[in-house]
């Protein structure tokens, strides 16, 4: 305390004390002061006025207009004014002693909302944070549904590199005062905290950032008009985050990124650049991922070849051959995006199979044929397609629900991302094929399919192959017309490769179709809890609880099915690549399971 010179001097506390009244003494600052005037409660400062002497003054008032302020000065008289340079000057030589003096001990009470933020604050350009963060926190209780403590404190937060506590704040502050700081801070805090899509959600609704220029970089063999073309934005305007979105999805709709990363680069205030950093994957790919590939694939016989990026067009050509004496097949297809300038990618495919069943006797149908469809990005999750797909089918025996002839119709298909979040996905998709004679069809029936998935974290991303926690959900709805051929229905089971995953029933017994039933209407519910249980520099491994759920109506086996099944699953992950093994046992009291193993998660 500094030696005070008038009205007992460094003792004027105690002096107070001795006859009954409150006194503190503290650490002042101006908008402490201002707000304590401002109520009508004058404060006593201590001056230094030089040569190791210190005065005491009331502080009573405030005139910004002449910018002095007015004090009760025992040495000069009352209601004097001082440039508020001068006052600060002097009241900073005394180390802001600040004496706060009440009539009796009861008048103080409870600090205002308005002392506690002006604490906090003067605690946090002290750099006393601890101090600063529990009168801020005081303050957001006393007032919870004021914003300017909660502005301070994600401030507080924001200094101390705490992006994810500071883009809390900013947003609880927003929930009660809109406010373009607390905006402009709230996506600068979800920029620093690596959510990308969230920072610019928010720099949207205040019309920024202007976008400067785009460079693209990571490419080796591709052609930079063939990524470039994709680009749903433009240097001079807004960054907006639906054409950020749809920048990405028609990068991947290519297939020869196994990489895509869009990093938003901040200049000056309201400008970014953006960088488009891209992973090729060229020719046949990397060679231990080949051979593993190859490995697992020649256990099931089957090849399955695919060479990216032809001649740097972003070209990609498949093929997969089975050889299994019960379900050999061959298919060739061909993906060329924009061809001949079109605005969609093409995709062909021919087919060439002879799958066997089993279904109160043995048969096998001998089938040929192509798809040719068109895709094309819509919207900032949205693809669309349309095509045509024409079969030659002949089968070995005459069944009702098996009769040769052409299938030859269009097919729609709309895939949409609801939901689009760092820790929780939620996409739809939507499926339908019409065969019609007026197409060539020698068959006319409808064919449709919706399928809702949901992915979400249980604990916060890092990026790795199989994640920490995580729970799987989909359900498919599948439907088909009175005349719909046994080749076209809906097959759930348990195989290496599921489309209709039901792991505790294989689809086919000894590689012949009919395992399982085979319906015109399905309804599957696929459910799936991930857990990584170990996680080293090359590889993960991680455990899967599922239940896998169909109902089947209008059966290839007559009447209707409901199978439950439940299982465990291993998975393994190392560049790249996830290798899965599952057991499932049914729970439909028919006494099934099943071990599966595969490439990939099943859905």
């Amino acid at each position: 305390t500094p030696e005070l010179h008038g009205i007992a001097g460094s003792r004027l506390a105690e002096f107070a004390r001795g006859r009954g009244m409150e006194a503190v003494a503290y650490k002042g600052d101006v908008a402490n002061l201002r707000d304590f005037v401002g109520k009508g409660r004058p404060l006593i400062v201590a001056w230094d006025m030089g040569r190791g002497r210190y005065h005491d003054v009331v502080v009573i008032g405030f005139d910004d207009q002449r910018r002095t302020v007015v004090v009760h000065n025992p040495a000069e008289g009352a209601s004097r004014a001082v440039k508020s340079g001068t006052f600060e000057k002097r009241w900073a030589g005394a180390g802001y002693w600040t004496l706060f003096v009440a009539r009796d001990k009861a008048a103080p009470g409870p600090p205002t909302y308005e002392e506690l933020v002006a604490r906090g604050v003067a605690a946090g350009r002290r750099g006393s944070h601890a101090e600063a963060e529990d009168a801020l926190q005081r303050a957001i209780a006393a007032a919870p549904s004021r914003p300017e403590a909660r502005v301070e404190l994600a401030g507080l937060h924001f200094l101390e590199k705490r992006y994810e506590d500071a883009a809390a704040g900013f947003a609880s502050a927003l929930v009660y005062q809109p406010d373009p700081y607390a905006r402009e801070m709230l996506a600068a805090s979800l920029h620093l905290a690596g959510h990308t899509e969230d920072a610019l959600k928010e720099w949207n609704r205040l019309g920024q950032p202007r976008l400067d220029q785009v460079e693209i970089k990571g490419l080796v063999h591709t052609h930079d008009r063939v990524a470039r073309r994709e680009l749903a934005l433009s240097p001079e305007g807004v960054l907006d985050l639906g054409a950020y979105r749809k920048t990405r999805l028609r990068l991947e709709e290519l297939g020869i990124f196994s990489r895509i990363e869009l990093r938003p680069l901040p200049k000056q205030p309201g400008h970014v650049d953006l960088e488009v950093d891209l992973a090729e994957r060229h020719g046949f790919g990397d060679r231990l991922e080949i051979a593993t590939r190859s490995a697992v694939n020649a256990i099931r016989k089957k090849i399955v070849l695919r060479y990216f990026d032809l001649g740097g067009e972003g070209i990609n050509l498949g093929l997969d051959y089975k050889w299994q004496r019960t379900q050999p097949h061959l298919k060739g297809s061909v993906e060329w995006p924009r061809p001949f300038g079109l605005p969609a990618n093409l995709r062909v495919e021919a087919l060439r199979a002879r799958p066997s069943y089993d279904l109160g006797g043995t048969f096998t149908l001998r089938t040929r044929g192509g798809d040719v469809s068109l895709r094309r990005v819509v919207g900032p999750g949205t693809v669309a397609e349309v095509g045509w797909r024409v079969r030659d089918r002949t089968f070995s025996i005459v069944r009702p629900d098996a009769p040769d002839g052409r299938i030859s119709g269009y097919q729609l298909a709309l895939d949409h991302r609801f939901l689009d979040r760092r820790r929780n996905r939620f996409d739809v998709s939507a499926r339908f094929f019409q065969a019609l004679p007026s197409l060539g069809s020698d068959l006319s029936y409808p064919l449709g399919q919706v399928a809702l998935r949901y992915h979400g974290y249980l604990s916060l991303p890092d990026g790795k192959p199989i994640a920490r926690s995580a729970l799987a959900a989909r359900f498919i709805l599948g439907r088909g017309g009175h005349r719909t051929p046994l080749d076209e229905m809906f097959t759930p089971g348990a195989s290496s490769e599921m489309e209709y995953p039901l792991r505790g029933h294989y689809a086919r017994r000894r590689g012949i179709l009919g395992g399982t039933a085979i319906g015109k209407d399905l309804n599957l519910l696929n459910v799936e809890l991930r857990q990584r249980i170990a996680d080293a520099a090359h590889f993960q491994l991680g455990a899967v609880a599922f239940y896998d759920g169909a109902r089947l109506e209008t059966t290839a086996q007559g009447g209707s099915r409901r199978m439950h099944d439940v299982g465990l699953g291993l998975r393994l992950a190392s560049r790249r690549l996830l290798l899965r093994l599952d057991y499932g046992r049914s729970m439909s009291g028919d006494g099934k399971n099943a071990w599966t193993g595969g490439l990939g998660e099943v859905f």
